[in-house]
């Protein structure tokens, strides 16, 4: 609000960012074998409905068919507390499937939500846990890691009415979980995509995977193709092709 520069030492929620170290994760255990891009995950999920038809694979480029939850007005209505994954899985239950598996592409948070709680099954730990161990720890990014809570996090704020308005504290970092609840630097940011690129984090096979893109989002109004991969989206017009993760989350 004082104009102050921002210390670009200081992490801040990367948002839906997070999704791409969800997918490296998960593509690390495809490559050990402990993991299979194209069976169902019904083992790991037996109460979810159609479970044996959803696959890593769909949920990692959100053709699953799960509902969102964040625009729900049981989340909306009380956002400063603690959700468990499982409570918002079930709330984009109840609000229906938006297709069968396998079919069209739908960005929804749940995808991931679910993907975290899949990392959970089958390596007996939390998803954060795998992306500090297998990830951030050995690439030395010391500015990445879950957002803190409300009380704790650096203050940012949002524009309304042409006036910046303090929205530090008007989520939990829980609401993004595995979807969207990391903070970095951009030091950290620039690590991890060039570990990526350069093949330190997956295999060349993994790495072809996260670039098999769909048809996704249609921003074709505005003159771009947008794609979407496996854990990673491109965007492209007639001048540049881009390619990452939108960083956006819940305020």
């Amino acid at each position: 609000a004082a104009s102050t520069p921002v210390d670009p030492s200081i992490p801040w929620n990367i948002g839906s960012a997070t999704k791409t170290f969800v997918a490296v994760v998960v593509l690390q255990l495809v490559d050990e074998g402990r993991l299979d891009l194209d069976e169902g995950i019904a083992e790991w999920f037996p109460d979810l409905p159609q479970a044996d038809w959803i696959t890593p694979r769909m949920l990692l480029q959100h053709t699953s068919g799960l509902n969102e939850y964040i625009e729900s007005a049981a989340v909306q209505s009380d956002k400063a507390r603690h959700w468990a994954p499982s409570e918002l899985i079930a709330v984009a239950e109840a609000a229906g499937r938006l297709g069968e598996p396998g079919e069209l592409h739908h960005y929804t948070n749940t995808n991931y939500l679910v993907l975290g709680e899949l990392i959970r099954h089958v390596t007996g730990e939390e998803w954060t846990e795998q992306v500090r161990s297998r990830i951030t720890e050995p690439l030395g990014m010391h500015g990445t890691s879950v957002a803190p809570s409300v009380d704790e996090a650096a203050v940012g704020y949002v524009v309304v009415g042409g006036q910046f308005v303090d929205a530090t504290r008007s989520a939990d970092p829980s609401i993004g979980g595995a979807a969207g609840a990391l903070q970095s630097t951009g030091r950290d940011l620039l690590e991890f995509a060039a570990a990526l690129e350069k093949g330190r984090l997956v295999s060349p096979e993994s790495r072809r995977e996260m670039e098999a893109f769909i048809a996704a989002e249609d921003l074709s109004a505005y003159g771009i193709e947008h794609t979407y991969g496996l854990g990673i989206e491109q965007y492209r017009n007639d001048q540049i092709t881009m390619i990452g993760h939108m960083g956006t989350g819940e305020a």
